[in-house]
Order: C-alpha cells, then sequence, then structure tokens
C-alpha cells in the first residue's frame, strides 16, 4: 500500500476539480455543435427538395422559399427535442 503525502492529495483534489470543470465546458460545446448541425442540415436538406421542386414544377421560387421555411421549422423542433433530451438528462444526474 502507497502512503501518498498530503501535497500529493492536495494536488489530485485540485485536478479532480479542473478535469470536472472541463468537462462540463466540453459538454456544452459539443451540444452547441449538435445544435447548429442539426439546424444547419435541416435547411440545407429543405433548401435541396425545395430547389428540385421549383425547377421540376416551374414555381417561380415559391417551392423555394416554402421548403426553406419548412426546414427553419424542422431544425427548430429538432434542436428542441436535443435541448430537452440534454436538459432531462442533466436534471436527472
Amino acid at each position: 500500500m502507497k502512503i501518498i503525502s498530503k501535497k500529493e492529495k492536495d494536488f489530485m483534489i485540485k485536478n479532480q476539480f479542473v478535469y470536472e470543470d472541463n468537462h462540463e465546458i466540453l459538454r456544452a460545446l459539443s451540444l452547441l455543435t449538435q445544435l447548429g448541425l442539426v439546424m444547419i442540415s435541416s435547411i440545407i436538406l429543405f433548401l435541396v427538395i425545395g430547389l428540385f421542386i421549383d425547377r421540376t414544377f416551374n414555381l417561380n421560387n415559391i417551392g423555394l422559399i416554402l421548403f426553406i421555411i419548412i426546414g427553419v421549422i424542422s431544425g427548430f423542433i429538432a434542436d428542441y427535442q436535443l435541448l430537452s433530451k440534454f436538459l432531462k438528462k442533466k436534471k436527472g444526474e
């Protein structure tokens, strides 16, 4: 059994708190990244669908605008669901 000096013990305790702080920062950054990627991918997906429908049926950009709006709304819904899952998980800790 190894005997730990007071200096080593204090160092371990200090680094444990630093690690926990960094862990929370990384969780927050990963959540922000996920929220941004979900929003952007949703808008781009519906933008492509809107362009396809616009060119197929010659709708004078009405389909494009409509599907961009749908993409933004679906992005907000997906972000809300992702954020609510994150907050429920955080509340349970």
